[in-house]
């Protein structure tokens, strides 16, 4: 299976290939593991240590929200790869996450969990720095083929879709003001007139 077939059985691509009630069931059955603390099932260690140090990167905890860590990113994406992906797929996705991490060993010498802080954000702003220009579709029909999405992109990607959809994340930090026939702009949304999303 090559890249382009994975992506489209992830993220964006899942909603595509599942029907809605099927892929809520997939979510569910993988929140369900990771609450009970079911282990790595599609990942090597190793993988699984460099997927937990990239997100709690790109996510870390603050004052405000919870970092990637707290709400189990990783063992949510562990699970989700394990339930989608056949053999082949799941081997393709640890090789590239095993040459992300060559990659960090060519340029500082040691893995991405070693790294300090300052390389870490290093490493990942130089990531992110990757071209890659999208395929452009204007009702239904293809203007522009773009460039395939490099493997960060994707592996981004399944971080944030896991962290926006976490339990936490969406009851703490995403809030939703619903609009009343008596909507009243410029009103502030304090602890009492906020709502949660969830």
């Amino acid at each position: 299976m090559d890249r382009r077939e994975v992506l489209k059985l992830s993220g964006l691509g899942l909603g595509f290939t599942l029907s809605g009630s099927a892929l809520l069931s997939l979510i569910a059955s993988c929140k369900s593991e990771v609450s009970n603390g079911v282990g790595m099932q599609a990942l090597e260690k190793d993988n699984f240590a460099f997927l937990e140090t990239l997100a709690e990167i790109i996510l870390p905890k603050t004052t405000e929200s919870p970092g990637a860590g707290e709400v189990q990113v990783s063992l949510f994406i562990d699970s989700f790869v394990s339930k989608v992906y056949d053999e082949t797929a799941i081997k393709q996705f640890n090789d590239d996450i095993a040459i992300l991490e060559k990659e960090c060993k060519a340029k500082y010498g040691k893995i991405l969990v070693a790294c300090d802080d300052n390389e870490k954000i290093e490493f990942v702003k130089g990531l992110e720095s990757s071209e890659y220009e999208p395929a452009v579709n204007i009702w239904g029909n293809q203007v522009f083929e773009g460039s395939e999405m490099p493997f960060y992109k994707q592996l981004k990607s399944m971080i944030l879709w896991a962290y926006f959809t976490s339990e936490k994340v969406g009851k703490e930090v995403l809030t939703y003001q619903q609009l009343a026939p008596d909507y009243q702009g410029c009103v502030d949304v304090t602890a009492e007139t906020r709502l949660r999303s969830i």
